[in-house]
């Protein structure tokens, strides 16, 4: 917005795409390591899944819309 408003030049604006493009590709790196992904996934044992199972027809009004259609 502030090169098609003639607030910095055509050079300006290639220098700071090239550094937000840097900046992406930093944050896009750390999203898809192996620890940020390893922190996402949280495993469940049989006995929480028996547990949430037995325990759905009295939980079932106060599960959102989309966990509803979920299962």
């Amino acid at each position: 917005m502030a090169f098609a408003n003639d607030v910095i030049s055509l050079d300006d604006l290639k220098l700071r795409m090239h550094e937000e493009n840097e900046h992406e590709e930093t944050i896009r790196a750390q999203l898809m390591s192996e620890s940020s992904m390893e922190k996402a996934i949280h495993k469940l044992s049989k006995q929480d899944v028996m547990t949430f199972a037995q325990s759905i027809k009295e939980n079932w009004p106060h599960l959102e819309l989309d966990h509803k259609k979920g299962f």
